[in-house]
């Protein structure tokens, strides 16, 4: 009778063991999908909005609010906002470092948002999360 009781016992800990597992694994997949999706989001939702929208934000820079002042990131999300709707001497203005970090951060985005067009050609449709 115990030697049952232990067989059952070992078989419900592997059971839950392997359950875990596969929520970890759904729970990786996941966030892998969500990051890889993050910036190529970023850039649309920055070229949808308005730079006078960003105007009226609180600023959020650490830096600039301890030492008063500007960060060498400072003004970048302008400058972003600035280059997708096609206003360069603006993005300037707002951030010099946009001519180096704009192209990086775009070929970023275009990576990660190929791997994503790709891995859904790859996979089969599932119902759920992804």
């Amino acid at each position: 009778m115990r030697m049952f009781y232990f067989q059952n016992l070992v078989t419900s800990l592997s059971m839950k063991t392997k359950s875990w597992r596969v929520g970890a694994q759904s729970f990786t997949r996941v966030a892998a999908f969500l990051s890889r999706l993050a910036l190529p989001s970023a850039f649309i939702i920055l070229s949808i909005v308005d730079v006078r929208l960003l105007d009226r934000m609180p600023n959020l820079c650490v830096y600039q609010t301890l030492f008063h002042v500007r960060c060498l990131g400072c003004g970048m999300t302008h400058a972003f906002c600035s280059v997708l709707h096609g206003h360069f001497a603006a993005a300037l203005a707002f951030n010099p470092l946009v001519v180096i970090a704009f192209p990086v951060f775009a070929a970023i985005a275009i990576r990660n948002l190929r791997s994503l067009i790709q891995d859904a050609a790859r996979s089969p449709v599932r119902l759920g999360w992804v």
